[in-house]
């Protein structure tokens, strides 16, 4: 699928590239693409009386909203546009005018840059590998109706078969003009570009509706309790502590034993664990075209990532763990051993 949006689908329409937008860091005062950003928004409680009685009660000073941009592009009239990317099944565009994640990254990237935001620039990828049209046992190129395939594939193959396209079969020709037809250069059957404007109003109305959330994640006194559904069994990762807390039985025992709290530092265990475009190469390579298998880089289990921490120096210890006689003696607080002392 990227191979086909970077080689046929960017080279295959005549379309004006997006601009990746470039802005000084303010640290280091290097330019740097704006691709990957990650936003710290601070929200304005005191303009809710309701806010801040909860944000005083839990003992905070300050509510973030965070977030993460995939691009942010500049036009030619030098507005700023979120450039997202999407993976679906299906194409889908009767969400774009009440989507709240397109309105909320254009009030976000507002609040980063002082350019005016114009919207988001909507990319979605359908699921579907995008195959070359089917060469026929009579060495043709098919000119089936039900072929799924698109402009930049079916010319590529009649030019690679026949040397140029005005060398094919004037049938493959006419089914060649269908399909420029049923295609513009920001759509076709795997790639949908669609610019989506939002306008001041919009993102004032959407930042209300998250103080507005706010109200119900801060409140002190919110009462939970479980809504279950059929996709339980299905979906759910503590579908068994859940029983047991309803039953009677040890939940808390099996959350400690089972489970392990999620990482909250957002770059060690997620981004600094990625493999560099090289190596991705060379995996692939590796495994004879094969893509690598990157889930278990991923999937940690509770023993797997107590490890990591004690390795990293990361580990709390209880204080039975640091008592003289206990089986862990010679750890420090981190969890880590000073080894010049170990015989």
């Amino acid at each position: 699928m990227i191979n086909y949006y970077q080689d046929d689908w960017l080279a295959g329409y005549p379309r004006k590239a997006d601009e990746t937008y470039w802005e000084e860091n303010p640290v280091t005062g290097v330019l740097e693409p704006q691709v990957e950003v990650n936003f710290e928004i601070e929200i304005p409680i005191h303009q809710s009386p309701v806010l801040v009685d909860y944000v005083k009660r839990l003992g905070a000073d300050v509510v973030l909203y965070r977030g993460t941009i995939d691009r942010v592009s500049i036009d030619e009239w030098g507005h700023l546009w979120v450039v997202e990317y999407k993976t679906a099944k299906v194409a889908q565009s009767t969400h774009y005018q009440t989507d709240p994640q397109v309105t909320t990254y254009v009030w976000a990237c507002g609040q980063i840059y002082n350019k005016p935001v114009s919207g988001v620039v909507y990319h979605q990828f359908v699921k579907k590998a995008p195959n070359p049209p089917k060469l026929l046992a009579t060495g043709k190129i098919s000119t089936a109706q039900n072929l799924v395939t698109s402009y930049p594939l079916y010319k590529k193959a009649l030019t690679n078969l026949y040397g140029s396209v005005e060398k094919s079969p004037s049938l493959n020709q006419d089914f060649m003009n269908r399909l420029i037809k049923s295609e513009t250069d920001h759509r076709d059957r795997y790639i949908i570009r669609e610019p989506i404007h939002r306008n001041t109003e919009q993102c004032m109305n959407e930042s209300w509706k998250i103080m507005m959330e706010l109200e119900d994640m801060l409140n002190p006194d919110l009462p939970l309790y479980p809504n279950p559904t059929r996709d339980c069994a299905r979906m759910c990762s503590f579908m068994t502590p859940c029983v047991n807390m309803d039953d009677g039985s040890d939940w808390e025992g099996l959350l400690h034993a089972a489970y392990a709290s999620r990482d909250q530092d957002l770059e060690r265990y997620w981004r600094r664990r990625l493999p560099s475009a090289a190596d991705l190469k060379a995996l692939e390579v590796d495994l004879d075209g094969q893509e690598p298998d990157l889930h278990n880089i991923q999937i940690m289990s509770a023993e797997e990532y107590n490890l990591a921490k004690i390795a990293a120096g990361e580990y709390e210890l209880s204080e039975f763990e640091m008592k003289a006689d206990s089986p862990f003696e010679g750890m420090n607080e981190k969890g880590s051993f000073n080894m010049n002392a170990v015989d």
